[in-house]
């Protein structure tokens, strides 16, 4: 394999990507508690989600089969969904909040109707 396209354009240390589902678009979690999304094909940023008070670094990134929503997991325990079709700049639409600890994975079921997230508490979660 090459090396066929580079991204320099994220503003933070990269912890977690995950390509959306038509493979045109990447999601970035970073250090700064940002995700980014990037157009992959023209290396565009499309937009950054992050919440206004938000803090965590974000460890993990997985956008749902319709490509609608994102969900983010931080550091501190919370997984956030944000709604791509809102502002590119918008505050999460809800955060699920069942780990104790740093929320490591995020993994969106094949069928697409359920996401698991997986922290440093040993736990896995389903959600659907």
């Amino acid at each position: 394999m090459a090396c066929v396209q580079t991204f320099n354009k994220s503003m933070s240390e990269i912890d977690c990507l995950s390509w959306f589902p038509d493979g045109f678009a990447l999601a970035l979690g970073c250090k700064d508690s940002t995700c980014r999304i990037y157009d992959s094909r023209c290396l565009a940023q499309l937009g950054a989600y992050v919440g206004s008070a938000l803090r965590s670094p974000c460890k993990s990134v997985e956008f749902s089969a319709s490509g609608r929503l994102l969900f983010a997991g931080y550091a501190d325990s919370k997984v956030r969904v944000f709604d791509l079709s809102l502002h590119p700049q918008a505050d999460p639409v809800f955060t699920i909040s069942t780990h104790r600890r740093e929320v490591r994975l995020l993994r969106r079921c094949p069928s697409g109707d359920a996401i698991l997230s997986g922290g440093l508490d040993g736990k896995l979660f389903v959600y659907a």
